[in-house]
This record gives structure tokens, sequence and C-alpha cells, in this order.
């Protein structure tokens, strides 16, 4: 039997075998994700989890179900969630943090793949920010035309023109493109966070001109334990960070982003395109081989989140998490927390699910 993510019915934990985790690492076996089956547990809060047999499933937006390579797939019958799904935020959130860690070169290599989609949204969001007569540009801003006089009684735009803009990045990971293109926005102060010190460290690097410039500030840890001033950032960006936290935590999150903005601020983010209180995807990159039993491995009793080898959750090296509301209801949080969607779309395509992305701007009260 073979179960592919994305199955909206489907209770069922499913276990690839080592010769699908060892080509997880390579960028070009995930060029199309539609076809890919990847190893995960859904996670509902109702009664014990049970493995559901399913013959034929489709992952959001890939099109009617096609046959996936062939391959030796098992269901797991165990009625226990799998460990992340019963661990403490606390040990959750170390768990994410110690698996992004062992992952950092491995993962910027990967996302390499998906930088149109990012950099698309990016574009999307610094066509806002920019001064008038500036243009955003796939590797970041580019100054108006020398050559174009300005109208009468007006001056020509200046990068150093006007108050500073403050960014926050949540999840800024090494810091390219992301960050870098967000420092190249004229007068642009940003503020780079992420769970992962060895992601952090990497983007200490990466960023190093722009740290020294004072237009980059790095900040390790987690997301929540920011702390701005209400209306003191004029956008706020999340890319593939968020979906980490709990549900619940991610409502908390938008709440604070929504009196970080100023009026007129932006937030540009991207939520799962999957409704599920907890997605885990086992041997996520061929993770956690340094910490022990990462790859493939059954999921037993997590015990609440007892750590195991490298900071990461016992029983679940090498695993990833993610949750996520419906589409719908992701735009309804994001307007809870007093911002309006101006854009939302699904688009771009990453472990077999679809993302919602969403521009949305704070509004008056």
């Amino acid at each position: 039997m073979t179960q592919r993510l994305g199955d909206p019915e489907s209770m069922t934990e499913v276990v690839a075998p080592e010769s699908t985790i060892e080509h997880a690492v390579s960028i070009e076996h995930y060029k199309d994700m539609s076809s890919y089956p990847i190893p995960y547990q859904r996670n509902s809060y109702s009664p014990p989890m049970t493995a559901t047999p399913s013959s034929s499933s489709s992952p959001p937006g890939a099109g009617p179900a096609e046959a996936p390579p062939p391959t030796s797939t098992s269901a797991s019958s165990s009625s226990e969630p799998h460990p992340l799904l019963s661990a403490s935020s606390d040990a959750l959130k170390a768990h994410i943090g110690a698996l992004y860690d062992s992952l950092a070169p491995r993962y910027l290599e990967w996302t390499a793949s998906h930088d149109p989609t990012r950099l698309k949204w990016l574009s999307a969001l610094t066509e806002r920010l920019l001064p008038q007569g500036f243009a955003s540009t796939p590797g970041g801003m580019s100054a108006p035309d020398s050559t174009t006089e300005p109208s009468a009684g007006t001056s020509k735009p200046s990068a150093q023109s006007g108050p500073p803009l403050r960014i926050l990045e949540i999840g800024c990971g090494a810091g390219i493109p992301g960050t870098k293109i967000l420092t190249s926005l004229p007068g642009a102060r940003v503020v780079g966070n992420d769970i992962s010190a060895g992601q952090i460290e990497l983007a200490r690097t990466n960023l190093s001109g722009e740290i020294e410039k004072g237009s980059a500030e790095l900040r390790a840890g987690d997301m929540l334990a920011l702390e701005f001033e209400e209306g003191s950032l004029d956008a706020v960006v999340g890319l593939y960070s968020i979906i980490h936290l709990p549900r619940e935590e991610q409502r908390v999150m938008l709440g604070k982003i929504g009196r970080w903005l100023r009026e007129g601020g932006w937030l540009m983010v991207n939520f799962s395109g999957v409704e599920s209180e907890g997605l885990v995807a086992r041997g996520w990159l061929a993770g956690g081989k340094d910490g022990g039993e990462g790859e493939g491995k059954e999921g037993g009793k997590g015990g609440g989140g007892a750590e195991g080898a490298g900071g990461m959750v016992s029983g679940a090296e090498g695993d990833m998490y993610w949750s996520g509301w419906s589409p719908e209801d992701s735009k309804k949080r994001v307007e809870e927390a007093g911002m309006r969607v101006r854009v939302a779309e699904m688009d771009g395509m990453e472990d077999g699910i679809e993302f919602l992305w969403v521009l949305a701007e704070k509004i008056s009260e």
C-alpha cells in the first residue's frame, strides 16, 4: 500500500523505505513534489489513530491522483500518536530548532529550488514598501532611472530620504535570499529571527556586510518571545516559518504581529494548504542521521516530549512538524488580528503541500 501526503480523510502513518529517504537530499528529486511519496502522520486529536488503507489520493492542487513511483511502504498499526504530536510546546520548538541546526547547509541547498516562489512574493511586498520612483527587482531594489527628470516642484527619490523601514522577518534561515533582499530597500532596518542557532550562524556569514552597516540584526530564539513596541514595524515577513507553530500559537503570533505593525504596515506570510492540528514528516530531508534513529523510524510513545539525541524529541529524531487551518480559516485568523487580506493565493509546492500565500495590510481599528 502506498499513501501520499494530502489525503484529507486519511489518518495513516506511513514510513518511507530507506532508499526513498536517501534520495530526499537531492534537489532534483524535489522538482515535482506532486508525485513524491512523503512519510507522515496526520493528527486530528480525535480518537486514537489507526491505520486507514488508502490506495489513491492526491495532494492539494496536484489534480487527479496518479500512480506514485514504485516503492514499498508500510502503514503503522500503532494507536499511539507520533511523539511530536504529544510533545509539549517547548519540547516541540526545541526539536524543530535542533533539526534545523543539523540540516542548516543542506536546507539552504534544498530551498534554492523554491526561490522563484519566494522571490515572487517578496517582490509583491517590496513593491508596496518602496518609495515612489523605485522599482522592485528579483535581486532586490533598483533606483529610479537617472535620466528621468522629476516633476516640477519634486525631487528625485533618494535611498536616504524618509524614515527608516522597520522590518521583521520570522524564520529568516540563512539570510538569503529573503533577508538580503529586504535589507536592500531604502533605509531598511531588518530584524531576522530564527529558532535555529545554526541557521542564524549561517545568516551572520551571509549578511556580514549588512550587519556591519546596521541594516540587519539577527536574533535567535522562539518567535513568540520577540518583543516590539505597538505600531513600530512597517512590515513582517514569514516564509515557511509560522507553520511550525501549533495552530493556537499561530493565532497568538498573528495577534502580536497585528499589534506590532503600524497602520498601513504589511504582513507577507504563507500558511499550510492542508488543514491539520499536526502533520509530521518522517526523516525530513534525511535529517537525524547524527542524532541516531531519525530515518524511517516507527514512532512510539513520546512521553510528552522526552529529549532524545541532539536535543530532539525521543523517538522522533529527524522528523519535522507543521500545522495549519484551512485556507479560508487562515485568512480569517489574519483578519481577526486587525489586518485586511489584500492578496491571497494558493501557490508553490513543498513536501506535497500547496501553500496559501497572503499579503495583508494593517488597518485602523
